[in-house]
């Protein structure tokens, strides 16, 4: 018998809180009147760190992407439709399987990524080379470790 005392209780006073205006009704947003969230704010874009920009440009594969416009044109339209595509390339994370399924289905995409690796190979470079993955990821190892601005 205490149940079901218990439990009409319950649902009298819901159906009083019910029958009540709203005005008089308590609400979490009523007795909440402080809020602890900080304010959101713009900063400034930093821009590309002029160090690495330095080191990347004595690389012989900037070099050569610099002497062939055509390629340049080339891998700038590549980022540009990976930027359409949504693949953020300044978060430095790589894509996700999902994106690069998508990307890979995409033939607008497949025809700029042949369209710039046939340019880099008129310029002269080899992305499957070992000399230039070498040379960029020892930039990259140099500016990660404490040469580049922490």
């Amino acid at each position: 018998m205490y149940p079901l005392r218990f439990v009409s209780q319950i649902v009298c006073r819901n159906a009083r809180l019910i029958a009540q205006p709203a005005s008089k009704r308590y609400t979490l947003s009523t007795r909440r009147l402080f809020s602890s969230t900080t304010l959101a704010r713009a900063s400034e874009s930093t821009g590309p760190d002029p160090k690495l920009l330095a080191a990347l440009r004595k690389t012989t594969f900037v070099r050569k992407l610099a002497d062939s416009p055509k390629a340049l044109e080339a891998l700038m339209n590549f980022t540009k439709i990976m930027h359409e595509k949504g693949v953020d390339l300044a978060s430095g994370k790589p894509p996700s399987g999902m994106q690069m399924m998508r990307l890979a289905a995409n033939s607008e995409f497949r025809e700029a990524a042949s369209t710039m690796v046939e340019e880099l190979k008129k310029a002269g470079v080899d992305l499957k080379s070992k000399e230039v993955m070498e040379e960029l990821m020892s930039v990259k190892k140099d500016f990660d470790g404490g040469s580049g601005s922490q």
